[in-house]
This record gives structure tokens, sequence and C-alpha cells, in this order.
């Protein structure tokens, strides 16, 4: 029984999101729905009837050899940010955990080194009375009592390290008391702003807002000659 749970979890390992096929314009446990739209018309009519019902998105986009996430024209829109991610990344197919790392007990001595130099440094600051009160604020917001470590997530899609998930710097989750769900939507929610930032090459993610720019911008390209969404299926 070992050795089969053994070679499952090195197959979930080396399985890529995309590899997981989503059922077409079935609606998910959270409220996400895939759908192919090959054309502007088609992706324009999905948007006006549901933009009430699906305020995020994220869509595929041709980039490189190998697509991890989503192809190109294929699109997964949700209620809300942490559906998208969700979704996109398979998070439950793939099984994405959410565990806290409590650094005061794994890593006592970087641990203790943290707090001697921050102590260290703002007593520096205060002498040169370059302390402020959103500094004093943030120190002891994070006292030894509420900062011991922080939330991350674990099994990763391409074996990504967690360090490497976010392309921006993100805010760490704190609380130890929150439940792994709650936790994991935050992070989530993190994922979908970051990713949504950075401009990803691959996958795209969209509120109301960005994706009517979108549209907006392929019909002007439209009327003028050029290349737009979609293009290549008419």
């Amino acid at each position: 029984m070992k050795k089969s749970n053994k070679i499952l979890d090195a197959k979930k390992k080396s399985l890529l999101p995309i590899d997981i096929r989503l059922p077409e314009r079935v609606t998910m446990e959270g409220g996400a729905v895939f759908v192919v739209l090959r054309s502007l018309d088609e992706l324009e009519t999905f948007w006006n009837e549901n933009r009430d019902k699906f305020p995020y998105s994220a869509e595929g986009i041709l980039y490189g050899d190998k697509q991890y996430y989503l192809n190109e024209c294929e699109w997964i829109f949700a209620p809300s940010k942490a559906e998208v991610v969700k979704a996109v990344c398979r998070w439950d197919q793939i099984g994405i955990e959410c565990k806290w790392y409590d650094w005061a007990i794994d890593s006592p001595d970087e641990y203790a080194g943290l707090l001697y130099d921050r102590d260290h440094y703002r007593k520096e600051m205060i002498e040169k009375n370059q302390w402020s009160e959103s500094d004093e604020e943030e120190y002891r917001n994070r006292s030894p009592d509420s900062y011991r470590g922080w939330w991350t997530l674990r099994n990763l899609p391409i074996n990504t390290h967690f360090n490497d998930w976010f392309v921006n710097s993100h805010e760490d989750i704190v609380d130890p008391k929150l439940p792994p769900i709650e936790a994991a939507r935050l992070l989530q929610e993190q994922t979908f702003d970051d990713w949504k930032a950075a401009g990803c090459d691959e996958v795209q993610f969209n509120d109301q807002e960005s994706l009517d720019d979108d549209i907006a911008y392929w019909r002007s390209e439209q009327r003028e000659g050029r290349e737009y969404y979609g293009v290549e299926n008419e």
C-alpha cells in the first residue's frame, strides 16, 4: 500500500494543470466555469451575457513551446479572484496544500537573529530620530507573540517553490489561528492580483474593467484591418 501511494504521489507531482481537462461550460464547485471562445464575437457575446455573474477571468495566451495552464482561446470565468486561481491551477486536483510554517520552531537560531537585528535597528533609528509612528506600529504588529511564521503553499504546479510563486513581493499571512482554507483563499487572491499586475506570459488575469478594455481594443484593431483576438479562427 505504501509503495502504491508513493507512485500516485510521484504521478501527481509530475502532472501539469493543463493535463487535467476541465468540462466546458459546466459550473464547478465554487462557481467557476471553463469555456473555449474562438472568436471575438463569441467572447463578446459570452461576456455581455455573464459579466455580472463572472466578474473575474483568466485567458490562455499562446507562449513558447508548451502551455502549462490554459491553451489559446481557453478561458476561466468565476465570481471571485480565488476561484479563478483555483480553476486555472487545478488547485484541488493537483493537491496544492496551504501549510503553516513556524519559523520560531523550525529555524530557532535564524528567528532569534531576526529579533535581535530588528531590535538593534529600532534602537539605532530612534537614536537618530529617524523612527516614525508607522515604523513603531509595524514593529509592534510583528512582535514575538504575533509574528512567529507565515502560511505557505506546497506542491505547487511545475515544481514551483513558494518563494518563486509570486512575481512581485506579497504580504505574508502571519496569523497562525486562521483556518487553512481561509489562509489559502487569501493567498489565492494575492496570486490573482500579483499575476494580473505582472502580466504573466501564458495567462492573463482580468477584472471587468480590464476585459472591457481588451475587447474595445480588439474591436478597434478589427476595424483598422489589423490582427485581433480570434481572427485566425474566422
